[in-house]
């Protein structure tokens, strides 16, 4: 009896951790003759690679018997804390006062593994190959601006004052697995496959510009909040083969893929907890959350069997997407004295869009 084995397998884990801050705060008096800016900004943006592949082969005048595996993961974190604030301060500004932080995430994941073996010659032969491939991808953000805890802001000119918070979150997961196998012999064959992948992208995001607890006078306040997470899952299982001999052969391939795309993102613009906002112009605070997921996955198996003593084959292939948008938008004033010489508005816009797709083919012959 001749045996072979072989494996091969990748594992890539990338995490990214930043805390970025502009602030004012700790009682602190700010006087300025010209405009006053906060910028937070913080970008991340990780590509994991993941592949693994592997063949077997044993041929001879005996029995054979030939395994091989292979898998590849990989797995990606981010999550930053990114602020512009006042906070206990007291600000006085002839020109405008803006704070303005901004989150930019990116995730590529591409996992790839193949599987192959064979056997051959006058004995039984078996022939076996697995493989698998997937991600998992996460994304969890907290980007503010925010003017807070007791802080009194004035402009003394005609200026504004301006928060804005945004985030754009954007993960690209691709896996494949493919697995392949064929057995012969005077005494006949058995040949099987199996070939499995996975993709998951989940974004956990808040995003606020907000006024709470504090005095703010100007010629104008608008607070601005915008959500944009973007998910693509894309996972794709394939396997086949063929067995035969005189001694009749066996074969069965099986395929699956499973791909999950999750938002719960919370994007907020609020005057909130006994602030007093006055302002000789309007007042707007706008809240947008663009979430779009597409997810798609596929499973396809092939296999045929033949000999002299007739052959056996099956074949099954499954493929499942699940996408989830479970995001709160709010445009708040709430236990707070707003006096406003110009328009008052609340502005609300979401427009989640998940859209799956499912492939499964399973064709087998005997």
């Amino acid at each position: 009896m001749k045996i072979n084995f072989s494996g091969a397998g990748s594992v890539v884990v990338n995490t990214i951790t930043n805390q970025v801050e502009s602030s004012i705060m700790n009682g602190s008096t700010v006087k300025v003759q010209d405009a006053l800016t906060l910028n937070a900004y913080v970008t991340s943006k990780i590509f994991a690679l993941g592949g693994g592949a592997t063949v077997g082969c044993v041929s001879g005048a005996g029995g054979k018997a030939a395994v091989t595996l292979s898998a590849s993961v990989a797995i990606n974190l981010v999550d930053n804390s990114n602020k512009a604030t006042i906070d206990g301060s007291t600000v006085t500004s002839s020109g405008a006062v803006g704070l303005d932080a901004k989150a930019t995430s990116t995730i590529t994941a591409i996992t790839i593994a193949l599987a192959g073996s064979g056997t051959g010659g006058s004995g039984l032969g078996f022939a076996i190959s697995a493989t698998g491939a997937g991600s998992l991808n996460s994304i969890k953000n907290t980007t503010e601006a925010s003017i807070t805890g007791g802080s009194t802001v004035e402009t003394t000119g005609s200026s504004a004052i301006t928060l804005r918070a945004q985030d754009n979150s954007d993960i690209d997961a691709i896996s494949g697995a493919v697995a392949v196998s064929g057995s012969g012999g005077a005494g006949g064959g058995v040949s099987g496959q199996a070939g499995a992948s996975f993709a998951v992208n989940k974004t956990e995001n808040t995003t606020k510009a907000s006024i709470s607890g504090s005095t703010v006078t100007a010629l104008s306040v608008t607070l601005t909040s915008l959500q944009n997470s973007d998910l693509l899952a894309v996972s794709i299982g394939a396997s086949g083969g063929g067995s035969g001999g005189a001694g009749g052969g066996v074969q069965i391939s099986a395929a699956g893929s499973v791909t999950i795309n999750e938002t719960n993102n919370h994007t907020e613009s609020s005057i909130l907890s006994g602030s007093n906002v006055t302002t000789t112009g309007a007042v707007t605070l706008d809240t947008d959350d663009t979430s779009t997921i597409l997810g798609l996955a596929g499973g396809a198996t092939g296999g045929g069997s033949g000999g002299a003593a007739g052959g056996v084959a099956g074949a099954l292939g499954a493929s499942l997407a699940f996408s989830t948008i479970d995001n709160t938008t709010k445009a708040i004033i709430g236990g707070s004295i707003v006096t406003s010489g110009g328009e008052l508005s609340c502005l609300l816009y979401t427009s989640p869009s998940p859209r799956d797709g499912l492939l499964s083919r399973m064709p087998s012959s005997a």
